[in-house]
């Protein structure tokens, strides 16, 4: 998306930013839902409970995020063994 001020001789360039979950679970090859994962996120205190913890998972996979979270990136990182690049669509 891009977004210009005709006031000023600026423009930038906002990329979308999405995890998607569903690609991680499903390429880990592990027999885990969405949910679940939710409830492994909660218990090693990233979320403070699993509605919260899912929402989160709802809310980056259509793209919504304007950041993303260093704590789960990091955690997400250590729990499918993957980097960063990996995790994250632009």
């Amino acid at each position: 998306m891009q977004v210009s001020n005709p006031a000023s001789n600026y423009s930038f360039n906002f990329k979308i930013m999405k995890i998607n979950f569903q690609r991680i679970i499903t390429n880990s090859g592990e027999p885990l839902t969405k949910a679940q994962l939710a409830r492994e996120m909660v218990k090693a205190g990233i979320f403070k409970n699993q509605i919260s913890a899912y929402a989160m998972i709802q809310y980056n996979e259509r793209g919504d995020a304007k950041s993303l979270d260093y704590e789960l990136l990091t955690y997400l990182m250590r729990r499918f063994n993957l980097t960063a690049s990996q995790i994250i669509e632009s």
